[in-house]
């Protein structure tokens, strides 16, 4: 970490801090912190959810009493902190330099360059003539772009940014919910949309801040048969459009991916990983220790430590912003099956209550939190995707062709089994060999997936746009 030092460039006083690829600012009042909000929000630098100004914490910004060693009342005050990446600290500084010019002032006065020399000369034109005779040849990008280069295109096209935003914020989705097509359509039209983030939810329900080739990394939405054409996913199709639309563009994928698996994050990873797994033990040993009475009824001990576990998932997968590392541990679903049937013959047999409870609400709400391209894995058939060598069909439908992956009743009242395809399974399909198939073909498919991620976890320098 660098040593603290006042910020030069902001117009309110600020200590900074360099850190991994991050910038601190401490401010030392509530008017500063405001005033520090207000910009970063106006010029979309990060977005409103990111935004909590006082005692509470937030993953980007945190306010923090503080009282000095005479602990006297007199001297307490409030220090508000902000975490930016690198990137969103340079657009800062060159915002904070763009609001100090005068109006022929370029973005950066010191230097005499052929673009700012342009930009001012744009900037000056008549505010109308940007809007709509200029502006009607501009993309919705294009316009944000220019908006966060120069203060006065920022004032004339400070309406087009939400657009703009939403856009992106579109695009990042349709990559979240595994839509290929789509997002390749969306590329077609406009590359630079790699080059931004944005905080989305997932089907599963977890939100997400990061670029479409982040979020596709973070979801192992990635080939099994690398440097096979017709098996591209997503991962492969958004570095194709790097490497072939973007200047630079191999360069700034791997300043994505270093930024998307930070040093350190193996051990984040391995820690998720233990607990997981503690809680899975923990459930699999409440349903075993169960007891069943003559009806066939289980007590409730073993309902309740399913309740906890799937509490336990949700907590785990949602109470936080995922901006780095994967969005699953896809070993969670391989120890649950691993269990079912190492329990199948103390647990009762075929369609026991017991082996009821642990196929549907516990693998099942293990795979209620699968990410969107291994649900269309699933409904495919894991075994056919590893067979075949064809990319994965970007369907959510089972077999039954009128029900969803991510049905309300999954983990509820079914669980999904996949070999050849994908289909809804309740009570009757609670057997030890079905479930032992459904764990083989998912291994064979996470090795494969798993083994080609290894070329993409090695952390570099990290600095991108950001929205």
């Amino acid at each position: 970490m660098m040593p603290s030092e006042k910020s030069a460039i902001l117009a309110f006083p600020a200590e900074r801090q360099e850190t991994n690829n991050k910038v601190i600012l401490t401010l030392p009042d509530l008017t500063a912190a405001q005033q520090l909000k207000k910009t970063l929000l106006e010029n979309s630098i990060i977005t409103d959810s990111h935004i909590i100004i006082g005692q509470e914490s937030s993953p980007r910004i945190k306010g923090k009493l503080s009282e000095d060693d005479n602990n006297t009342s007199e001297k307490i005050s409030y220090h508000y902190t902000f975490e930016l990446t690198s990137t969103e600290y340079q657009t800062l500084q060159e915002i904070e330099t763009n609001v100090n010019a005068t109006p022929h002032e370029t973005t950066k006065p010191k230097q005499d360059t052929s673009t700012n020399k342009q930009l001012s000369f744009f900037a000056g034109l008549p505010r109308e003539v940007i809007k709509t005779e200029i502006g009607q040849y501009l993309s919705t990008i294009d316009k944000k772009s220019l908006a966060h280069k120069n203060r006065h295109l920022s004032l004339w096209l400070k309406d087009e940014i939400k657009p703009a935003n939403d856009l992106i914020r579109q695009f990042v989705t349709l990559v979240a919910h595994g839509k290929k097509d789509e997002v390749e359509a969306m590329l077609k039209d406009d590359p630079r949309l790699l080059l931004y983030k944005a905080e989305v939810v997932d089907e599963a329900g977890r939100t997400l801040y990061g670029t479409a080739y982040q979020i596709a990394l973070g979801a192992k939405d990635i080939s099994i048969h690398p440097g096979v054409k017709e098996t591209e996913e997503m991962a492969e199709m958004i570095e194709r459009y790097f490497k072939e639309k973007i200047p630079d563009g191999e360069k700034m994928m791997a300043e994505q991916k270093a930024e998307q698996f930070p040093k350190g994050w193996e051990d984040e990873e391995k820690i998720r990983k233990q607990n997981d797994s503690v809680a899975l033990k923990k459930v699999f040993e409440a349903i075993k220790n169960a007891k069943v009475d003559q009806n066939g009824q289980l007590d409730k001990s073993a309902e309740e430590a399913v309740k906890t576990f799937q509490s336990y998932l949700k907590e785990t997968q949602t109470r936080h912003i995922i901006k780095t590392g994967y969005h699953f541990n896809d070993a969670l679903f391989e120890e649950a099956c691993q269990l079912y049937e190492d329990n199948y013959s103390d647990f009762g047999g075929f369609n026991s209550p017991k082996n009821r409870l642990a196929a549907i609400n516990v693998i099942g709400g293990i795979q209620a939190y699968f990410t969107a391209n291994l649900a269309q894995a699933a409904c495919t058939g894991f075994k056919r995707c590893v067979d075949e060598k064809k990319a994965i069909v970007r369907s959510k439908l089972l077999d039954d062709k009128r029900t969803l992956f991510f049905d309300s009743k999954l983990g509820v009242g079914h669980f999904v089994y996949s070999y050849f395809s994908g289909r809804v399974c309740m009570s009757a399909y609670c057997h030890t060999a079905l479930v032992r198939r459904l764990a083989w073909s998912f291994s064979q498919l996470m090795s494969s997936k798993n083994e080609n991620m290894d070329r993409v976890t090695q952390p570099k320098a990290a600095s991108f746009l950001n929205y």
